[in-house]
């Protein structure tokens, strides 16, 4: 039986930058995604991938190999109002998913809200939990709440 290995793994062990690969299969920014998130490229770049890395190619395991078992996203809150719609236990079993690999995308969705939502929620627990860093500079929401104040109208009178 021939040795299979990740795409990630063949590439490492010819000894290639993520460019280089690149470059010698003709693929585009693109390549990354398929070497760390999982994602499967179209069947004519799997063909040119394994032959910039000498492989033939049922030697390359496609897809994202998960490195541990995660637990199953829980329901959350009934989103009502100005009401966050992430629970502190989605965002919990959220962090462990990040942990394993998985990407912002694919947690948003098994919540059920937008990255954008998922990545306030997480800035809003972070700073709940005081894990903020000075370096990171002001959670989203706050940059986004700075106040506007309109100059004032010089009257007709002054004209």
């Amino acid at each position: 039986m021939k040795e299979q290995k990740t795409l990630n793994q063949w590439r490492k062990e010819r000894g290639l930058a993520v460019d280089e690969l690149a470059e010698k299969a003709g693929a585009g920014l693109n390549v990354g995604k398929w070497l760390y998130s999982g994602v499967t490229p179209r069947v004519q770049m799997c063909f040119a991938l394994a032959k910039a890395l000498d492989v033939e190619l049922d030697q390359i395991i496609w897809g994202k190999v998960e490195s541990q078992e995660v637990p199953e996203m829980p329901a959350g809150p009934e989103a009502t109002g100005n009401q966050s719609r992430i629970s502190r236990e989605q965002y919990e079993v959220a962090k462990q998913w990040l942990k394993a690999g998985r990407m912002m995308t694919e947690i948003s969705q098994a919540v059920g809200v937008s990255r954008g939502t998922l990545y306030k929620a997480f800035a809003k627990f972070e700073k709940e939990d005081g894990l903020q860093k000075a370096s990171e500079g002001p959670a989203p929401e706050a940059a986004e709440s700075k106040v506007k104040t309109r100059k004032p109208k010089a009257s007709k009178a002054d004209s």
